[in-house]
């Protein structure tokens, strides 16, 4: 007779498992732990004995919840994204965007983590990312623009915002590894520690006219300004480029 062949067992997700439960504690006290940890010490400080003694759990008994370390990034991501909240009563994809846009920086500078966690995971199918991928094309939708037009507004939208969010979060990441304990520090420091570069770019003024006549001209960095600013370009692009 022939040898019949077994099927392989089709392997859940780690959202169908998490949704299986009777209750999500475990899972979210997981997520949460890990993101406590990665937002005192950083990413790499998050590992699975790490958690189990925030927990005051065995290491082991976490794998009865998660399969990986990579189980755990996704829940950190999934917590993060679900603190975004987009007012229901706005109108207009304009106004959507903005506040979707202003969400999302906010949740990036609270979880400097975030983005690095992005780009090792499979972030796109956690639910709330979902959740805010689906208030971004929905703001689109019904204005008489095809799935690629949609897909590519609402991607460079977020493009925009982890491109303006990028320098802010390593500048506080920069100040974690220097031992500072906020910008204010780090700005009455900055002469002392910074002296030797900025003698150095002033050596070269042939080379940075540009740049050394900004340093000059007593523009100070205002992040909120500049994203602002961006964002509103941003969404003139858009509804240029779109007609809508």
């Amino acid at each position: 007779m022939p040898r019949k062949t077994d099927v392989p067992r089709r392997r859940h997700s780690l959202w169908e498992r998490l949704e299986s439960q009777q209750s999500g504690l475990s899972h979210d006290r997981i997520g949460r732990a890990a993101a406590r940890i990665a937002d005192a010490d950083g990413l790499e400080a998050v590992s699975m004995r790490r958690i189990g003694e925030e927990l005051g759990a065995a290491t082991m008994a976490l794998y009865r919840y998660v399969d990986s370390k990579d189980d755990v990034l996704g829940l950190m991501l999934n917590l993060a994204y679900g603190e975004i909240e987009v007012p229901p009563e706005l109108e207009g994809w304009r106004a959507i965007l903005r506040a979707l846009a202003r969400e999302l920086r906010g949740m990036h500078l609270r979880h400097a983590w975030a983005g690095q966690v992005q780009a090792i995971t499979a972030s796109g199918f956690a639910p709330n990312v979902l959740a805010v991928n689906e208030i971004g094309l929905a703001a689109l939708d019904g204005l008489g623009l095809p799935p690629e037009a949609m897909m590519t507004a609402l991607a460079t939208l977020t493009a925009y915002v982890e491109g303006m969010v990028a320098e802010q979060v390593s500048m506080r990441l920069y100040l974690r590894r220097q031992g500072f304990e906020s910008e204010d520090d780090f700005h009455q420091a900055y002469p002392d520690a910074f002296a030797p570069y900025v003698q150095w770019i002033f050596g070269q003024a042939d080379r940075y006219p540009t740049v050394i006549r900004l340093m000059t001209s007593g523009y100070t960095e205002d992040y909120e300004r500049s994203f602002a600013d961006g964002l509103e370009s941003v969404l003139d692009g858009l509804a240029s480029r779109y007609g809508i």
